[in-house]
C-alpha cells in the first residue's frame, strides 16, 4: 500500500503576500482579544484597487466615455479628499486613453466647462516668468457657479456662461447657493521629473486668478454672493462703465413704474452684453450727472431729444474719447438720421467745452 506523502505546492507570489496579510490580520485580532474586545475578528479585502466614479457623471449622456475615464484617471491619483497629489502626465493620459494631445486638452476643457474640474492657480517653478505648472480641483459633482467664479474668475468668459445658467443659479426660489462639492486638489506639473525635489518644499511663485481690485458701489438689492457674480459679469470694463451699469440696475430696480425684475443677475448680464455691443439705448437710469434744464414744452419729440442728449453727454464724461466714439458709432447704426445728428452734435459740443477749459 502506497504511503501518503505531502503534496508539493508552489504558490504564486500573490498567495505568499496574502499569507503575510493573513498573519497580520491574526496579530490584529489577537491584540484586540487581549484588550478585552468581544469576539474580535480579523478582516481582509481580497480584491483589486478600485476607483469610484460619480453616478451623475457616469450616467450623463452629454459626456463621452473618454471624458468619464479621464475623470477617473485623475481621481486615481488622489487617495484622500482635500489631499494634494500629482496627476498623471499629459503623455501618460494620452497613452492610456489612446487619444491625441489635442483631444486630451479638449476633454479637460469639457470637464472644466461642466464644472467637474476647476482650474485654480498657475505656478512658476523656474523663476523665469513662465508658468509651467498648474493646480486643478476635481469634484464629485459639478461645483456651483458662484464657487467656480470665486476659485477661477476667468471661467465666466472662458466658458461663455449663458443667461440661462445665471437664471438657474440665481432663480428667485433659490435663496441659497448650492453647497460646494467635496474637492480633491490635483497638481499638474507639465515639466516635472519623477524625482523632482522629493520631500522638499519649494518657494514657488503662484498666480491666483483674482478678480479685479476695483472699488464699486453695489446696489443694496444684491446679496453678497450676487455681488461676487456681478463683479465677474462686469470684469474687463473700465471702472466708470462698471459703476454706470450697476447704477443703471439700481435705478431700474427702484423704478416703481417699471415691471419688477425677478432675476437681477440675469438682467445685469443682458445689460452688460448690450453695453459691450453698443446696443444699450439711452435712458435716465444710471446717469448721475444733472440733466439739462427742463424744456418749456413737454412735447414727446423734445422729451426724446433730451434723453438722447443726456445719454451722449454721460458717455462723454465716463469714457475716453476713442472708446466713446467706438460705442457711439455702433449705436448710430440703429438710429434715425435726426437722432444721429443730435448725438453727434452733443459730443462735438462737449469736446469743445472740454478744450475751452
Amino acid at each position: 500500500m502506497d504511503q501518503p506523502h505531502a503534496l508539493a505546492l508552489d504558490p504564486s507570489e500573490d498567495a505568499r503576500k496574502l499569507r503575510a496579510m493573513i498573519e497580520d490580520a491574526a496579530q490584529l485580532a489577537a491584540r484586540a482579544a487581549r484588550a478585552g474586545e468581544e469576539e474580535p475578528t480579523g478582516l481582509l479585502y481580497l480584491g483589486n484597487p478600485q476607483t469610484p466614479i460619480p453616478d451623475q457623471l457616469l450616467l450623463d449622456p452629454d459626456y463621452d466615455c473618454e471624458t468619464k475615464i479621464l475623470w477617473s484617471l485623475m481621481r486615481l491619483k488622489v487617495h484622500n479628499s482635500g489631499q494634494a497629489a500629482l496627476a498623471p502626465s499629459h503623455a501618460e493620459l494620452t497613452r492610456l486613453l489612446r487619444i491625441s494631445m489635442t483631444a486630451l486638452e479638449e476633454k479637460i476643457g469639457i470637464l472644466r466647462r461642466g464644472r467637474w474640474l476647476t482650474r485654480c492657480v498657475d505656478v512658476n517653478t523656474q523663476g523665469t516668468g513662465v508658468y509651467d505648472a498648474r493646480v486643478y480641483a476635481l469634484h464629485d459633482k459639478p461645483l456651483s457657479l458662484t464657487d467656480t467664479i470665486y476659485l477661477d474668475p476667468d471661467y465666466f468668459y472662458w466658458a461663455n456662461v449663458s443667461q440661462s445658467e445665471l437664471e438657474s443659479e440665481f432663480a428667485p426660489e433659490n435663496n441659497t447657493v448650492p453647497i460646494p462639492a467635496a474637492a480633491s486638489m490635483v497638481n499638474i506639473w507639465e515639466t516635472a521629473t519623477p524625482d523632482r525635489d522629493k520631500g522638499k518644499r519649494e518657494t514657488l511663485e503662484i498666480r491666483y486668478p483674482k478678480p479685479e481690485n476695483i472699488e464699486l458701489t453695489y446696489p443694496s438689492c444684491l446679496t453678497d454672493k450676487e455681488k461676487t457674480m456681478a463683479a465677474a459679469l462686469l470684469r474687463g470694463l473700465p471702472p466708470q462703465e462698471q459703476q454706470y451699469l450697476l447704477d443703471y440696475l439700481k435705478d431700474r430696480v427702484n423704478d416703481q413704474n417699471a415691471r419688477e425684475i425677478k432675476n437681477r443677475l440675469a438682467y445685469l448680464a443682458a445689460l452688460t452684453e448690450k453695453h459691450k455691443g453698443g446696443k444699450l439705448g439711452p435712458s435716465s437710469y444710471g446717469i448721475k450727472a444733472q440733466p439739462p434744464a427742463p424744456l418749456r414744452t413737454q412735447d414727446e419729440s423734445e422729451s426724446e431729444e433730451k434723453t438722447w442728449i443726456c445719454w451722449a453727454r454721460h458717455l462723454c464724461k465716463i469714457l475716453p474719447k476713442s472708446e466713446r466714439d467706438k460705442k457711439i458709432q455702433l449705436a448710430l447704426k440703429n438710429l434715425a438720421p435726426a437722432t444721429r445728428k443730435i448725438v453727434l452734435e452733443t459730443c462735438s459740443e462737449y469736446d469743445n467745452e472740454t478744450k475751452s477749459k
